[in-house]
This record gives structure tokens, sequence and C-alpha cells, in this order.
């Protein structure tokens, strides 16, 4: 996959008849390098994804995934092999440096807290033509804050008329859509209110909330007893906003937005009825209660 700066994003897009003349092919017309126009048979990027990891060696799977979707749903000819090298060079760190371009369109991946290298990706959209959709591993690789998320979805959907793919969500935006927009909204809401959507979270934060915690039993979805104590789990952040979704759907009285219970219980690997006690009976441990 080739490399990809602000200095050459012509070559994204270069005619298979006005390639450079290294491989001894006509170079690319005058008027075309000034203007940019680019004729009929030139490849122009479709989508832009996107991964996030907290280390380099977790990116294996956000980034396997945005190219296996972007291959199957987008068109993409990036077989699972080429998905395999391009994935170990990343996170053996010989692939250092993001965006770079993919066929048919542009990859970039960030080691969170850092989302440098989004924003660089968000950039081409504004740049370059063709984009159609952002696929994203999760919503989180968007932003730490549903603010931030809010600034660059936004800037996704609406300023730039891409839908946006939120792999984890299992859900699709589509472009200058109401329910995209009350999807946001609802990430902003939440932001407001003082759930962080995505991160992680504390017994003494729900205890600073007033909220009772069980003493004894099985734990609740999301938690685990370690040495007699309940603490959140790895997954906590991810049944809350997983939760989150399924109230969008419930208060909005629409599939347009949100995800059903039982996609959230397969989601989560558990089971409907679980789902269901967590907002019939302790919707405070997930902030449901809001």
């Amino acid at each position: 996959m080739e490399q990809i700066t602000f200095e050459n994003l012509d070559s994204i897009g270069e005619s298979s008849e006005t390639a450079t003349a290294t491989d001894g092919r006509e170079s690319a017309s005058e008027t075309e390098a000034d203007t940019g126009v680019r004729s009929d048979n030139e490849t122009v990027p479709r989508f832009l994804a996107v991964a996030t990891a907290k280390a380099r060696t977790s990116l294996a799977d956000p980034i396997r995934a945005v190219l296996k979707y972007a291959a199957e749903r987008e068109g993409s000819a990036i077989d699972s092999r080429d998905r395999t090298e391009f994935v170990t060079d990343v996170t053996t760190g010989t692939s250092q440096s993001a965006p770079v371009a993919a066929p048919g369109g542009i990859v970039t991946w960030s080691v969170r807290p850092d989302r440098s290298a989004v924003d660089a990706g968000l950039e081409l959209l504004d740049d370059m033509e063709g984009f159609a959709v952002v696929v994203v591993d999760k919503i989180e690789s968007l932003g730490a804050t549903a603010a931030d998320m809010e600034e660059r979805a936004s800037r996704i959907l609406d300023s730039n008329g891409c839908d946006l793919v939120l792999l984890e969500s299992g859900l699709r935006l589509e472009a200058e859509s109401e329910a995209a927009r009350a999807h946001i909204r609802t990430l902003a809401a939440v932001d407001r209110a003082g759930l962080e959507i995505q991160r992680e979270a504390t017994v003494s934060d729900l205890r600073a909330r007033g909220v009772d915690l069980p003493s004894g039993g099985r734990a609740p979805l999301g938690f685990e007893w370690r040495d007699g104590e309940l603490v959140t789990s790895d997954r906590y952040s991810r049944v809350c906003s997983t939760l989150e979704l399924v109230k969008e759907r419930v208060e909005a009285e629409s599939n347009d937005v949100g995800i059903s219970k039982g996609k959230a219980a397969r989601r989560l690997d558990t089971s409907h009825r679980t789902i269901n006690r967590c907002f019939d009976d302790r919707p405070d441990l997930y902030g449901l209660d809001n």
C-alpha cells in the first residue's frame, strides 16, 4: 500500500493511462496536473476506513474489521491475505504512518488517545471528491467525549455528505439524514449529562453517583467479582454504550435509530432476558436512569 501525504495526493486517482513515466507509461497531461481533473477511467477513493486502539499491537482486529467491510460491502480488492500482511505491517511498526492508500479507498489508524491520523484522514474528505462512506471500527475512534464524536461525525455526515458506518454498533448512518443527526444528538446529550461513552468507569464513580451496588450473588452484566469485591470488567464501557443505543431506539420509537434488545444481546454475548434486567432492575448501574 502506498504511503499518502498531502504532497502526493494526486497519485491516488491517477489514470492507468497517465501514470508516471518510471514504468514506461505516459505522464499526466499538464492540464490535468494543473486542474486536478481526472478522466473517467481513473480510480477515485470511495471509502475512508478508520481504526483505533489503546496500543499499536491491539490494532489488528480493528483494522482487519474495517478492511473486511470495505472488501465485502464497498467493493475494495483487498483480499484476506492482503489484510493479514497489512495488519502485520501496522502492528509490528513496519508501516509507521497513516493515512495510506488502499484499493478503492484510504485507510487510517491511531493509537488512542492520539487521533491526529484520524483527523488527517478526515482532511482527505475535505480535499478530495468521490468518497461515499467512512467506515469506523467503533464510535470511540471519533473522539474521547461525545462532543468530539459529534464534531467529527457531523463533519463526515453533513460537511462531506458521506455515510458513516459504525461497525461495533452495527449502524450505517446515512449522510445528511435526520436519523443520523438524532443518533449524534443522543451522544452529545449523554455527554452533557456526565456519562462518558466508551470511557472506563470505576466502582467508586458509581458510588459517588449514589448507586447501591450488589454485595453478593451473580455479578451484573459488565461487572465481575475480584477478591470478593465487585468491580467493573473490561466490557463495562461497551455494555454502557450498547445499552444506550437500545435506550435510544426505545425512546425514539423508531427502527431508524439505535439497535434492538436482541441485537444488543448478541453483541454482548448474553441473553435477551439479561438485557431486559439491565433496564428493568438496575438502570442506575449503566447510566440509563438519566
